[in-house]
């Protein structure tokens, strides 16, 4: 479903942008420069009265050692740097005209995932922030250049996916074990668990920001069953119990199991399951996990 909203994206941005996407393939020139390394091309921009070089841009930096540039099509430059919280900052320039975008961070620790062009770019967050140890599962960014406008350091959008993981990846989020699994919904293609506050432990659920039990999920291979395990303080054995799957069909049968800390939800996925998705979405009074195959 992210796919397809990004591919939707990506055509409205094509028909705004006035050409914007020159080459919306992957570049193979792209270059990671460190300090002292020399570059040669066979064309050099084309100088322009606001023309700029790779050591101006290493002039607007204080610490050379946190900073990482990359060549984009002999024209542009990404600048990556660290700031003082150990989160990475990126700004793309134009070396013909001097021109600055900022591209998009929110906060949260990333990497460069993928370059296509100066018109896109993909990072891969970590979920994690500097604000609180409570975060959401990794995601990825897209970010699309929408508009030229040298005047302008905003002239990107950006579009977040949730990643795909195949079967056999193993992940794990969450923090709060003071919670209540009050309520479970089957969607088309997945599964959704709610939780909400334990009544006179509601401070413990609301302090610092939403977050879900301890959660991983992982494939047990001689059952070929996706396990769920949560280190929930309660749960409602009733609700899960009577869990209909009918209508997913991705998913043939669920199955609950105590354990010594919390439970286990066993998930007997259908064969042409590949790959799933997880994320968390969090409302003013509770917080849901979701999980859905493809």
């Amino acid at each position: 479903m992210y796919k397809k909203i990004i591919i939707l994206v990506l055509m409205i941005i094509l028909l705004l942008s006035n050409g914007c996407y020159q080459d919306n393939e992957l570049i193979n020139n792209n270059e990671e420069l460190d300090e002292g390394h020399e570059i040669s091309h066979e064309s050099e921009p084309t100088e322009e009265p606001n023309s700029i070089t790779m050591d101006d841009i290493k002039a607007k930096y204080d610490d050379s050692e946190k900073l990482k540039m990359n060549l984009i099509n002999n024209k542009y430059v990404l600048a990556q740097y660290i700031g003082e919280t150990g989160v990475m900052y990126y700004e793309l320039y134009n070396l013909n005209n001097g021109s600055k975008d900022i591209i998009h961070n929110d906060g949260t620790y990333t990497q460069l995932d993928t370059i296509y062009s100066e018109n896109y770019i993909v990072l891969l967050s970590s979920g994690k922030s500097t604000e609180t140890n409570i975060g959401t599962f990794p995601y990825k960014i897209h970010c699309f250049r929408v508009r030229d406008d040298n005047n302008s350091v905003f002239d990107f959008m950006t579009v977040v996916e949730n990643i795909n993981y195949h079967l056999y990846e193993s992940i794990s989020s969450g923090s709060k074990r003071v919670s209540n699994l009050n309520e479970s919904l089957i969607t088309f293609d997945g599964l959704q668990l709610k939780y909400e506050p334990i009544e006179g432990k509601e401070s413990f659920f609301f302090a610092a920001a939403l977050d879900i039990p301890p959660t991983e999920i992982h494939l047990n291979e001689q059952e070929y069953l996706i396990y769920i395990d949560i280190l929930v303080e309660r749960f409602n054995e009733e609700l899960i119990k009577n869990i209909n799957t009918e209508k997913c069909e991705y998913i043939d049968s669920i199955e609950i199991r105590e354990q010594e800390e919390g439970i286990r939800l066993a998930i007997a996925v259908s064969q042409n399951v590949k790959s799933y998705q997880v994320s968390k979405i969090r409302t003013d009074n509770s917080i849901i996990f979701d999980i859905s195959f493809n």
